[in-house]
């Protein structure tokens, strides 16, 4: 026995260590292996990870676009209460949510919570999604399935780092350095202490094949109890070690496991605020995972809305400018990423513009390229300025959206006349074959050439956001303008990817 100990010892040191060699050697892979972002669809409930508020916020967020019918939250002391009132104070309703008082002190210890829950709840409950920060969600969704079994369906949704104090380049801020690396610690003592067996990230193979888990009967915390003799528990032990030298294998070694191999394929970068969303969730996921399998490559995209919290919540040519441009430099801007920052993430960034951009004012004579005014010539101004600025990445490659148009009940005709005219300009003037810039013409699947979103596209008379059905219509036209961009058919195939 001592001498199993001594191997667990070793095996931790080992761990650790492979583990600081990843986060040096790779370390914008080890931060997206601890992230674990699954597709969503409605579920039967939404559970909350105690924590900080935002992930309360989230939550909030999703339930309100319909993703679950109620929330259940767990939390030390009187947490869960208050993360209980202020999801009530957004909107949903008391009857929608359950508060765990019960003792926690541990992700184990909310699955568990949330076992007892689902055991005791009315209806059965098949499906939940699960909401923490993103650096945590590889092991919570280790543990959850552990404890939860096989029988729900569980996925993961991470609070978007850009609505967290987290960032991707996680090295460059003590906070998410900290947080990184003291995940891959838990990861390891996870693996000694519950046998866990690690799920398969955003697609990729299960890793840690000698990983141990007990069967379903039994438990962890259903085994403590029991009498266990020296050789049963002597091999639970050794089998774990094995586990947590084979996950650590997997996690940080190249090429072993699912974490993102930064020389793999091309990252996408989908910028955007609500009628982008609406049109992301028209199926562009799984038409560039369809792609993928049938033509044997490896494109991976995201998306976040940008910009986001800590900035006014507008993206028109002024605020590009003004992040990208005016902010330029490796440090974020109120929280945001700036073109240096996006860039050595991602080889083709995706930026659009939502309705309100079309809200094109008359020309005072006086072009401003500071100005947050909606005109044509602060518009032409600030363009040609992030032209120039694209230009200066030549490794990187841009897709702009043409403008979401405005409903006609939203605008006047010479606004929207305006607003077509700019459009047009950077279609036939702006934008130059050869350079490393192309466009998506969103503009002209809205309004079929003419200056208003149809009113058979749109939400509704009044309502400039496009509705699911027109979604479901172009959202494959825009992952093939993806992908033809990607694969050197940027100034070939038509502007709509049609």
């Amino acid at each position: 026995m001592r001498r199993l100990l001594l191997l667990a010892a070793a095996a931790i040191v080992l761990a650790l260590g492979l583990s600081l060699l990843a986060l040096l050697r790779w370390p914008g892979a080890a931060g997206d292996f601890l992230i674990v972002e699954d597709p969503l669809s409605p579920a039967d409930l939404i559970h909350v990870v105690s924590g900080p508020d935002r992930r309360v916020d989230w939550a909030v967020h999703l339930y309100e676009h319909g993703y679950g019918r109620e929330l259940f939250l767990t939390g030390r002391g009187t947490q869960a209460e208050d993360q209980k009132a202020r999801a009530v104070s957004h909107g949903v309703p008391p009857s929608a949510i359950t508060a765990d008082g019960s003792f926690v002190n541990s992700t184990y210890s909310e699955a568990v919570r949330l076992r007892a829950f689902v055991a005791q709840h009315d209806a059965p409950i098949r499906s939940i999604i699960l909401v923490s920060d993103a650096y945590h969600t590889r092991r919570v969704r280790w543990t959850y399935r552990l404890v939860l079994g096989d029988g729900i369906e569980l996925r993961v949704s991470p609070v978007p780092l850009d609505r967290s104090p987290y960032q991707r380049r996680w090295w460059t801020d003590p906070g998410s350095a900290f947080f990184v690396i003291s995940e891959y610690v838990k990861c390891v003592y996870y693996q000694l202490r519950y046998g866990l067996i690690p799920g398969p990230s955003r697609g990729g193979p299960l890793i840690g094949p000698l990983a141990w888990r007990p069967p379903a009967a039994a438990r962890p915390e259903e085994r403590r109890s029991e009498p266990m003799s020296r050789t049963t528990s002597s091999m639970r032990l050794a089998l774990s070690i094995l586990g947590a030298i084979g996950l650590l294998a997997g996690c940080v070694l190249p090429g072993a496991g699912s974490a993102p191999d930064e020389e793999g394929g091309p990252r996408i970068i989908f910028l955007h605020h609500s009628t982008g969303g609406v049109i992301w969730n028209g199926g562009v996921p799984a038409w560039i995972d369809d792609y993928n399998a049938a033509n044997g490559t490896d494109y991976r995209i995201w998306e976040r809305a940008y910009p986001a919290d800590g900035y006014p919540w507008d993206n028109y040519p002024y605020d590009y400018w003004n992040i990208w441009i005016q902010h330029e430099g490796n440090r974020r801007y109120k929280r945001q990423d700036t073109l240096e920052i996006l860039t050595q993430d991602y080889k083709l960034v995706v930026w659009k513009h939502c309705f309100p951009v079309s809200a094109v004012q008359p020309d005072n004579g006086s072009p401003d390229i500071a100005s947050s005014v909606k005109s044509l010539e602060n518009y032409k101004l600030q363009y040609e300025a992030l032209k120039k600025k694209m230009h200066s990445f030549p490794e990187t490659k841009f897709l702009v959206w043409t403008g979401a148009a405005l409903v006609a009940g939203a605008t006047d005709e010479g606004s929207a006349q305006r607003a077509r005219q700019f459009f047009d300009w950077v279609k036939e003037s702006w934008d130059e074959p050869g350079d490393n810039i192309y466009v998506w013409d969103f503009w002209q699947l809205e309004t079929e050439g003419g200056l208003y979103l149809l009113d058979e596209y749109a939400a509704s008379p009044t309502d400039s956001h496009p509705n699911e059905d027109f979604a479901a219509r172009v959202a494959p036209f825009f992952a093939q303008r993806i992908v033809d961009v990607i694969e050197g058919r940027g100034d070939t195939g038509t502007l709509t990817g049609e």
